[in-house]
């Protein structure tokens, strides 16, 4: 999916193929790299979703822990955005354990959360929102913390 992504570049074919899966898929995986694939070929469709990943150095707050934010969205209608916010290790097998992911909305009360174990290499929280709402992604662990800003 993501090869077509690179090739398919406004190809009506490829376009069309994207847009009947997007619309007789029921898994949101395949659904959601549709989306990104699409957002790749065609970044004007209605359907079309966006992946960034932001490489995070925690430096001497986190014992130099290094992570990757990988933050996807897709259009749920006119107005609601889904959004996957993952976390993955990087240079590491494994996340730090006790790594906190919390989502805190606009007045700064945690309403998601996740927390890393001893052996995970992924944690991640998933929620919807309407264009114009904002959200905190805040990252912790022991007293150190780190946050980020988001507005849909």
């Amino acid at each position: 999916m993501s090869l077509l992504g690179q090739v398919g570049y406004g190809s009506l074919e490829a376009i069309a193929f994207l847009d009947e899966m997007l619309k007789t898929s029921k898994d949101e995986l395949i659904r959601r790299e549709v989306a990104v694939t699409m957002g790749k070929i065609e970044p004007k469709h209605p359907q079309a979703g966006i992946r960034r990943i932001k490489m995070i150095n925690l430096g001497m707050q986190f014992d130099k822990t290094e992570v990757a934010l990988a933050v996807t969205l897709v259009p749920e209608g006119k107005e609601e955005t889904n959004v996957l916010l993952q976390l993955y290790p990087r240079g590491q097998n494994c996340l730090p354990s006790n790594l906190k992911m919390e989502v805190l909305d606009e007045n700064g009360n945690v309403f998601l959360e996740a927390e890393s174990r001893k052996a995970d290499n992924l944690i991640q929280l998933e929620l919807n929102g309407d264009r114009g709402d904002s959200f905190s992604l805040q990252l912790t662990l022991r007293e150190a913390f780190f946050n980020k800003q988001f507005v849909l």
